[in-house]
């Protein structure tokens, strides 16, 4: 190969390396916490146990890939479950997670619960950004 052409490719290479380097020492871009989903209706999904930040807070993601709580699977006969699927209102974009408005809810059901057979609520947020009708 000519000099010339080596030399240049050299050249884009240190470039490539030097621009990621100032990239991760001064976190010019946020985290990103998706993945390419296997089910081609979702298309993308919270990578599982994500931490990073977005929008400025710190964002976080439960072992199932949602921004939440990790829930166990199973729960009490005395605990009432509400799932809520949505958008980026859901998630709680630019908030912390207590913010979201799921957390908000399960923090006032627990406080002053309903007249029923439950005595403890968990309200799951199942929202994922930019998703639609179909996705959710």
């Amino acid at each position: 190969m000519n000099k010339r052409i080596i030399a240049f490719l050299l050249f884009i290479v240190a470039f490539l390396i030097f621009g990621e380097t100032i990239v991760r020492i001064f976190k010019l871009v946020s985290d990103f916490p998706y993945q390419k989903s296997k089910n081609d209706i979702l298309m993308y999904e919270y990578i599982p146990n994500f931490k990073g930040e977005m929008w400025g807070k710190e964002f976080k993601t439960n072992s199932f890939g949602y921004r939440d709580y990790n829930y166990s699977i199973n729960k009490s006969t005395s605990t009432f479950r509400i799932i809520v699927l949505g958008d980026s209102i859901t998630v709680g974009e630019g908030l912390l997670l207590d913010d979201t408005y799921t957390k908000i809810l399960e923090v006032m059901l627990n406080e002053s619960p309903p007249e029923s057979d439950y005595n403890h609520f968990e309200v799951m947020n199942m929202g994922v950004c930019a998703y639609n009708t179909i996705r959710e």
